[in-house]
């Protein structure tokens, strides 16, 4: 199953498709900490290009920094999260819980035309699922969705790192996050991948740990 997922992840089109799942987490982790910070999400739009924006609105420059800070660290969470509920038999919690997130997310946040028909297709591809009583197959989806999600967060935080330390003027959440804080933007990138990258080791660990029990 893994090194099927890892060859997808080099097959053009299907690549950026599958990819958008965790642009798509990023941008819920910058959501979800402006609700939790009483804010508001105006708008989400993802891309064809694996690209994800969203506009939201805070009550300050200090809930501004959690929110700007909250989206890699989110994704690596997330990923994690999934791959650890899947090995502990409980796939069908994590299939539900992104069926539901994803049509929350159509129906009040995501207003792109690509963006809408990415979600639609993924729910298409759930109802099949449910619909031909396919269910069995939850389990290698959703590992599916722990590596897509686990990986590209490491790789994600690689590129912004990368970014933040060649144009730190154009390096994403690293460059709002000097903005916002006056710190430089390479610190920033520099700690996205510091994180992610222990988060995806332990990830790994764990993976291959519960396979040899």
């Amino acid at each position: 199953m893994i090194w099927f997922i890892c060859l997808v992840l080099f097959i053009p089109f299907l690549k950026q498709y599958v990819k958008l799942l965790n642009t798509f987490v990023h941008e819920l982790g910058h959501s979800f900490m402006a609700l939790l910070l009483k804010g508001k999400v105006k708008r989400i739009h993802l891309h064809a290009n694996t690209g994800g924006d969203v506009i939201t609105y805070s009550r300050g420059r200090f809930s501004d920094i959690l929110i700007t800070l909250s989206g890699y660290p989110f994704e690596a969470i997330v990923g994690s999260g999934i791959m650890f509920a899947v090995l502990n038999g409980q796939s069908i919690y994590v299939f539900w819980a992104l069926s539901t997130l994803l049509v929350l997310s159509l129906v009040l946040w995501i207003r792109n035309l690509y963006g809408m028909l990415w979600v639609i297709s993924v729910l298409a591809c759930i109802s099949i699922l449910i619909y031909f009583g396919l269910t069995n197959y939850v389990s290698g989806l959703m590992l599916a969705a722990a590596v897509i999600i686990v990986s590209e967060a490491w790789i994600s935080s690689f590129g912004i790192m990368k970014m933040a330390f060649k144009t730190p003027k154009n390096a994403g959440d690293a460059t709002s996050l000097k903005e916002l804080t006056w710190i430089s933007a390479r610190f920033w990138g520099l700690g996205f991948f510091i994180f992610n990258t222990y988060v995806f080791y332990e990830t790994i660990m764990f993976y291959l740990t519960h396979k040899a029990l």
